[in-house]
């Protein structure tokens, strides 16, 4: 007795469920232009590529950036200063902003009537944080204080501050000299 061997059918292969199955006729050959398998991949990583950096760009950027910072100029430099202290009086001067080692930090000088007040402002945006100090003429001792102000697009920085002698808040008005 010889043994032959039998032939099963084969079960037909289903086509893979893949971007490029629906460019191809049943023999296999490409149906649209020649548009291989590669080339189509090579479309959809860009099209992928370009919608993720337009999303970026569009949801998750804006709210990562501090509101105003690229806006505002810099502020190293010679201005004058024009204010009103806490009991009402007006007074004007000189500011000298300096920039130090550490960033957005910034060291100020206050000439003002003759008396020298030095203090140090950190930047957070268009903000100004600022802690100052001067001499006591007479009284012996230091006066110590701290300022906020907001800072222009034109540069101009706008503010109140407060010292440890005198009770209230005084208001000042920076302004760029050209």
């Amino acid at each position: 007795m010889v043994l032959r061997p039998v032939a099963v059918p084969r079960a037909r292969r289903r086509r893979a469920c893949t971007p490029t199955a629906y460019l191809r006729n049943p023999k296999g050959s490409p149906t649209l232009g020649a548009v291989s398998r590669r080339t189509l991949t090579r479309l959809l990583w860009v099209a992928g590529a370009v919608a993720f950096t337009l999303m970026l760009y569009f949801f998750a950027l804006p709210g990562a950036l501090p509101a105003d910072e690229d806006r505002t100029p810099g502020l190293p430099g010679t201005y004058t200063v024009n204010g009103t202290d806490p009991t009402g009086g007006e007074y004007s001067g000189t500011v000298v902003i300096k920039d130090t080692d550490a960033p957005d930090t910034f060291a100020l000088e206050w000439i003002i009537t003759g008396a020298l007040q030095h203090g140090t402002g950190v930047r957070s945006g268009n903000e100004l944080a600022v802690t100052w100090t001067a001499d006591a003429s007479g009284d012996g001792g230091e006066i110590h204080g701290t300022g906020a102000y907001t800072i222009g697009g034109d540069g101009r920085l706008n503010g109140t501050w407060r010292s440890d002698r005198a009770a209230g808040t005084g208001s000042e008005e920076i302004v760029p000299r050209p």
